[in-house]
């Protein structure tokens, strides 16, 4: 049966990778980006090129509105469509004291907001078995406030990927990949790349490809759903 996949962010970096893998096992590609129009044509591009058919769609995707919207556009075009990825997200260091209204509402907006409504969106309009999969962090786990407002919406993510895991089953599992220091994370200082990889277990940063791979293989389990699967080389095990 063909299948399609509608991934937010999905023009670089991880939402990239994970996209030409879901095109690689032979998923159409809804794919979603806000600025990055260039490197969105050239991933459509690629994708493409592994046999499948693949849609852009522009969005800012910072409301209900623009949630809904997508998830009708993507429907309209993929009839198919029974995969969504939430892998959209912001990403600012600032601690407790220096966040302000605007910053939390937008980190909430982005992170938490949005993903619940396309979920939301997507549960009303697909008919037949269908898969949400979350992106978190594997410091979901502790109280690292250096990112404050982002880490709390990621929080609230996770459980939320639970709460609706059980009011959407059997029909719609959703699940979640929470995601350690990656080979992709930009502006890393060396210093801390250094201590990091001297603390993890697997002594590695991630690979994006094992990131998509754990997708791949939440969306085509029948028995997975609430999980919350860390994919850190062992990082979330550390104290």
């Amino acid at each position: 049966m063909k299948q399609a996949a509608l991934i937010t962010g999905g023009a670089k970096r991880i939402g990239k990778v994970v996209a030409l893998k879901l095109a690689a096992a032979g998923y159409d590609i809804a794919l979603h980006y806000h600025t990055s129009k260039k490197e969105a044509e050239e991933t459509a591009k690629e994708i493409r090129a592994l046999g499948v058919d693949c849609t852009l769609f522009p969005s800012a995707l910072n409301n209900q509105k623009d949630a809904y919207a997508l998830i009708a556009q993507a429907t309209n075009t993929y009839k198919h469509l029974n995969v969504l990825i939430n892998s959209a997200s912001i990403f600012e260091r600032r601690s407790f004291m220096e966040t302000d209204e605007a910053q939390l509402e937008e980190n909430f907006a982005v992170n938490f907001k949005v993903p619940f409504f396309l979920t939301q969106a997507f549960a009303k309009a697909t008919k037949e078995k269908a898969h949400v999969v979350n992106m978190l962090d594997t410091y979901i786990l502790r109280h690292n406030g250096h990112y404050f407002s982002y880490l709390l919406s990621k929080k609230t993510l996770a459980e939320f990927t639970k709460m609706a895991a059980r009011e959407l089953a059997p029909r719609i599992h959703v699940n979640a990949v929470c995601i350690g220091v990656t080979t992709l994370s930009e502006n890393l200082d060396q210093d801390f790349v250094a201590q990091k990889l001297k603390h993890l277990p697997d002594k590695k940063l991630v690979k994006p490809e094992e990131i998509s791979a754990a997708i791949l293989s939440l969306i085509q389990s029948s028995y997975l759903n609430g999980q919350l699967l860390f994919v850190d080389s062992g990082d979330h095990l550390l104290p």
